[in-house]
């Protein structure tokens, strides 16, 4: 029983568990070069994801909600689709499958997801001011 337990706890701490909603993502892309590497996602039912990126706006560097995305479930990916084009995230190691050198931090709330935003938005606009 002990054995169970331990291994049900380790496998909850290394993936996504079957329902995703109300806990969300923070990405970082190696890959890009400007603030664009960063996005964030926040799922919701009915298999909405909400989805954030930094944008310049006025001079300043901040996190803002581009749109509500679907997103669908296998045992092994989180499939997010837009309207061109999905991308995949692995539900155990959270790398984004469509980029290289990208990985995922998971967040277990929306409010935790903007304050990771908003770090990256502010170390972002301090780059782009010291330049």
């Amino acid at each position: 029983m002990k054995l169970l337990i331990i291994l049900l706890f380790f496998y909850s701490n290394y993936s996504f568990s079957s329902q995703i909603a109300g806990t969300g993502l923070t990405c970082y892309s190696q890959e890009d070069s400007n603030w664009n590497k960063y996005s964030g996602y926040f799922f919701k039912e009915k298999n909405i994801v909400r989805y954030y990126s930094l944008r310049k706006k006025n001079g300043h560097i901040k996190n803002q909600h581009i749109s509500d995305l679907k997103y669908s479930l296998s045992s092994n990916f989180i499939k997010i689709d837009n309207k061109y084009t999905f991308f995949k995230i692995n539900r155990k190691t959270l790398e984004l499958v469509s980029k290289t050198n990208a990985k995922c931090k998971k967040h277990n709330s929306l409010l935790e997801v903007l304050k990771q935003m908003l770090m990256h938005a502010k170390e972002e606009q301090n780059k782009y001011f010291s330049n």
